[in-house]
C-alpha cells in the first residue's frame, strides 16, 4: 500500500471529478455489460477519482434516477474504493427487505471482501454490525464472511499480522460464536468465516470439528482447513488428517475423506507415506469413489511434477498385490484433472477440475482457474456444486452410504479471489426439488453471480539520491457473468445442463520516471474476454451415464503500449503507441476416457 498523501494528484484541464467520469463510463456499466472487458475497463477509470472523492458526490450519484438500474455495479465499484466515505455512501443501502435490496448489500460486501486497501475503520464497523441481530440469514451469512475476509487481508499489511487488535477482536468473535452454536446452519456460516479468517490460531478447533463432529459439520471443517497454507501443518496434523482419510477410529463422510486426501498430497509425501496412502486402493474399504478419486489426485499430480512420477511408479511396481488391474482400475466415476486455459501471450492459467461422485451422480465438484507465476500461483475463480440425496432418484449402488438418510439437496459455492462466498441453495426436500422440475425453474439462463471486482490494486514509488522518481502503479479488473440453466425429463429419464462463465478482464498500468530535464513514461494496457462453457447430460434410463463438456470459446487479446517523453522547458510531450491483437483460438477439454465413453453411449440414443 502507499500513503494516501504522496499520491499522484490530478493535473491537467483533463482531469475529471467523479460525477463527470461517471457519466462517460454509464454505457459501459449498463446491466449487458455485465462479463465484457468494457465494464472492467471502467472500474479501473472510476476506482482512483472515486477514492480521492467526497460523501456528497458518491452519495448523489448512487440516489440518482438515473442510476436506478446502474445500482449493482455502483455497489461494486463503492467496494473497491475502500475509503470511509464510501462506505458511509454504501452503508446507506445495506438494506435487505427485499430480494433487490439483499441482492444490492451482497454485491458491496462481496465487493468490499476481495479489496486489498483494507481499513481499521470498517472493519471496525463491520464488527458492530455483525454483532447485531439480523432478520436476514444470508445478509448475515455474507456480513460475516466479509468481515472475516477484509481482517485476513488486513492482517497481511506491512506491519499488521494475526495478533494485531482489531484482528484478534475479529477472530475472538468467530470463535466464541462459533461455540455457541446449536444448529448446524449456524456452524457452517462461522465455519465458512473461520476459512476465510485462515488464522493459525484456529486450526486446532477447526480440526476438534473435523474429528468430533456431525458428518456435514466434519466436512465444512476439513473445506476450512484444506484453505490454510501447508506449512503450517506439522506431523501431529498429518497423523490427524490420516486418521480421516483411513477412518481409525469411525467412519467420516467421503468428501471429508478426500479432502483430508487433498491435504496430505498437498505435503508432498515421501516414497513410504506415498505407499501408505496407496493401501487403500487394496483394502477391502467399499467407497469405490474414494479409491478413485485417490488414483485420479495421483495422476494428475504425476503429469505435473516427474519426481513425484518417478516415486508413484517404483511404489506401485515394487508392490505385486498392488500392480494388477483389479487394483488400479476401480469403478467409479470421480475425477481430477488439470488442463492449461491460457498461456503466453495471454496470462498464465490453468484449470483444476476436481468431481467426487456417488451412485452415479456429482456429490461435490469444483472446477478451479487459478494464475501461475513461476512456483507461485493464486486462485481467481472457484465454481463449486455439491450435492445430497440425489443418487436414489438414479440408481441403487453397492457403495457404503448414509445419503439414504440426508436430506434431498443441492446448490453452488463460489470463491472469489479466494473468498468464500455465501453458497446458493438451489433446493432443499424432495419436495422443492420436484417443484423445480415440475415448473421447469432456470431452464433458461438464470443468472448466478455478476461482479465487478478490482484484480489487482498496486502502487510504488521510489526517490533516489539525485531527485529522480520512479513510479509504477498496476492495476486490474474483473467482470464476472455466471449463469446457468438445467432442464430435466422424468418421462425420458435425462437431464441436460450448461454454466457459461464470461469474463472481461482488463489489466492497466504505468511506469514513469521524473528527473530535473525530462519526465518518461510507459503506459500498458491489455484486454481479454475469456469465456468458459461446462455442458453435462445426464441419462437414468437405464444404468446412469453422465457426459461432461468443457469449452473455451475463441477469444481476442488486445494489448497497447503508449510511451511518451516530455523534456524540461517543452509543453507538448513526444508520444508513440503500440498495438497489438491476439486471436486466441477455440477449444474443448479432453476430460478422461470414461467420460469420453459415457458421450459416446449417450449420443447412440
Amino acid at each position: 500500500l502507499i500513503d494516501p498523501e504522496i499520491s499522484p494528484k490530478c493535473e491537467g484541464s483533463g482531469c475529471l471529478g467523479i460525477i463527470e467520469l461517471f457519466k462517460q463510463n454509464k454505457k459501459h456499466l449498463s446491466n449487458d455489460k455485465i462479463g465484457s472487458a468494457q465494464s472492467s475497463s471502467a472500474l479501473l477509470e472510476l476506482v482512483p477519482v472515486g477514492r480521492k472523492a467526497y460523501l456528497e458526490d458518491l452519495t448523489r450519484i448512487l440516489k440518482a434516477k438515473s442510476s436506478v438500474e446502474l445500482k449493482g455495479q455502483l455497489m461494486d465499484f463503492l467496494g473497491a474504493v475502500q475509503t470511509i466515505s464510501a462506505h458511509k455512501a454504501a452503508k446507506s443501502e445495506l438494506k435487505y427487505g427485499s430480494d433487490e435490496e439483499l441482492l444490492l448489500a451482497e454485491r458491496y460486501l462481496q465487493a468490499l471482501a476481495v479489496g486489498s486497501r483494507p481499513q481499521k475503520e470498517i472493519i471496525e464497523d463491520l464488527l458492530e454490525m455483525a454483532r447485531e441481530q439480523h432478520t436476514s440469514p444470508k445478509f448475515a451469512d455474507t456480513l460475516i464472511q466479509c468481515l472475516a475476509s477484509t481482517t485476513q487481508r488486513y492482517a497481511q499489511l506491512e506491519g499488521n499480522s494475526y495478533d494485531t487488535d482489531v484482528v484478534v477482536k475479529v477472530r475472538t468473535f468467530l470463535t466464541t460464536k462459533l461455540k455457541a452454536c446449536s444448529e448446524e446452519a449456524c456452524m457452517f456460516q462461522y465455519i465458512r468465516g473461520l476459512h476465510n479468517l485462515r488464522c493459525p490460531k484456529t486450526t486446532d478447533l477447526l480440526m476438534k470439528l473435523a474429528l468430533e463432529a456431525p458428518r456435514l459439520v466434519s466436512v465444512a471443517a476439513m473445506k476450512a482447513l484444506r484453505a490454510f497454507s501447508i506449512y503450517i501443518w506439522n506431523d501431529d496434523f498429518r497423523s490427524k488428517f490420516e486418521e480421516i482419510f483411513f477412518q481409525v477410529s469411525k467412519p467420516y463422510d467421503s468428501s471429508a475423506r478426500t479432502l483430508a486426501l487433498d491435504i496430505l498430497l498437498d505435503l508432498k509425501p515421501d516414497s513410504s507415506e506415498l505407499s501408505h496412502l496407496l493401501q487403500v486402493l487394496k483394502s477391502n474399504d467399499k467407497a469405490f469413489e474414494v479409491k478413485q478419486y485417490l488414483l485420479q489426485k495421483l495422476r494428475m499430480s504425476a503429469a505435473k511434477c516427474p519426481a513425484f512420477a518417478a516415486d508413484l511408479r517404483r511404489a506401485i511396481e515394487s508392490d505385486p498385490a498392488m500392480n494388477n488391474y483389479d487394483v488400479l482400475v476401480p469403478k467409479g466415476l470421480s475425477t481430477a484433472l488439470r488442463r492449461p486455459f491460457s498461456t503466453l501471450p495471454s496470462f498464465n492459467a490453468s484449470l483444476t477440475s476436481l468431481q467426487e461422485m456417488s451412485g452415479g451422480v456429482l456429490k461435490r465438484g469444483s472446477v478451479d482457474l487459478t494464475l501461475e507465476v513461476a512456483d507461485e500461483s493464486t486462485s481467481l475463480f472457484t465454481l463449486g456444486l455439491y450435492a445430497r440425496g440425489l443418487s436414489a432418484f438414479v440408481s441403487s449402488n453397492e457403495e457404503d452410504s448414509n445419503e439414504a438418510e440426508e436430506d434431498t439437496t443441492a446448490g453452488m459455492e463460489l470463491a472469489i479471489q479466494g473468498t468464500v462466498m455465501r453458497p446458493l441453495e438451489f433446493f432443499s426436500g424432495k419436495g422443492e426439488l420436484m417443484g423445480h422440475v415440475w415448473s421447469g425453474t432456470a431452464s433458461e439462463p438464470t443468472p448466478a453471480y455478476q461482479a465487478i471486482t478490482l484484480l489487482q490494486d498496486n502502487e510504488e514509488h521510489f526517490h533516489s539520491h539525485n531527485g529522480a522518481a520512479l513510479n509504477l502503479r498496476a492495476n486490474g479488473a474483473i467482470s464476472i457473468d455466471l449463469n446457468g440453466q438445467v432442464t430435466m425429463s422424468l418421462w425420458g429419464r435425462n437431464a441436460q445442463s450448461k454454466v457459461e462463465q464470461n469474463i472481461g478482464i482488463t489489466m492497466a498500468g504505468q511506469l514513469s520516471l521524473d528527473t530535473l530535464f525530462a519526465k518518461l513514461a510507459v503506459r500498458f494496457s491489455a484486454i481479454q474476454e475469456p469465456r468458459l462453457h461446462l455442458t453435462s447430460a445426464l441419462d437414468f434410463s437405464g444404468d446412469p451415464a453422465l457426459c461432461m463438456q468443457l469449452l473455451q470459446p475463441k477469444n481476442q487479446m488486445k494489448v497497447e503500449f503508449v510511451r511518451t517523453i516530455l523534456l524540461a522547458g517543452t509543453k507538448q510531450p513526444v508520444e508513440r503507441k503500440t498495438s497489438t491483437t491476439y486471436n486466441l483460438n477455440g477449444l474443448t477439454h479432453a476430460l478422461n476416457r470414461k467420460n469420453n465413453e459415457m458421450c459416446n453411449l449417450i449420443a447412440k440414443k
